[in-house]
């Protein structure tokens, strides 16, 4: 997200080719976010010890869930009937209650942005065009580093974009990231920053 921005502010935004890859990648994650609550709910309705609750779909949201479910990420776009779905499963409250607190469920917290009903309607227009903040509010998982160059007040940076995990990435290929490195800065979210790390479980 902080790439995002800074790009936005110091490489004059975001060209189509990006605008394109982002729209794409925006589907992907809102399908992906979608089918990630929907298990936290079968989760929760397997597990739980009394028939009332209110975590409970109803009928005709359960059908929505299964078409979701369905869904591949490579989702060329959010039709009228996928529209459809998404709307009944966000007037659920028990979908509601998840989006109060997405943290405390691992879901991203920018989902609770794509899924307000005006941005779900605007992004389900056949031709919807990613604006600056969609893409800011775009969080995308990572393995590796990403680099890109650029220019602040005529003196010109590269900056690399590393988002380290234990056992994926191997010191010996991230290492000469750090030669000649004028300023090193760690980033975490606020909203996920007591988050528990699923690799070390502490």
């Amino acid at each position: 997200t902080i790439f995002n921005q800074l790009k936005l502010l110091y490489r004059n935004g975001f060209d189509s080719a990006e605008r394109a890859r982002a729209k794409h990648a925006i589907f992907a994650f809102i399908i992906e976010s979608t089918q990630h609550i929907i298990e936290c709910l079968e989760e929760y309705e397997h597990n739980k010890r009394f028939p009332i609750t209110p975590f409970t779909l109803n009928r005709e949201a359960k059908v929505s869930a299964e078409f979701i479910k369905s869904l591949d990420l490579h989702q060329q776009c959010l039709n009228g009937e996928v529209l459809t779905h998404l709307q009944t499963l966000c007037a659920q409250k028990c979908v509601r209650k998840i989006l109060q607190s997405p943290s405390e469920y691992y879901i991203e917290h920018s989902v609770t942005y794509f899924l307000e009903t005006e941005h779900l309607r605007r992004i389900s227009d056949r031709d919807y065009i990613p604006s600056d903040q969609d893409i800011i509010k775009l969080k995308l998982k990572r393995d590796g580093f990403t680099e890109s160059t650029l220019t602040m007040r005529n003196d010109e940076f590269l900056c690399i974009d590393l988002n380290y995990k234990p056992g994926i990435c191997k010191t010996e290929k991230f290492i000469h990231c750090f030669e000649n490195v004028t300023a090193v800065l760690f980033v975490a979210s606020l909203s996920a920053f007591d988050e528990r790390v699923f690799e070390t479980e502490q």
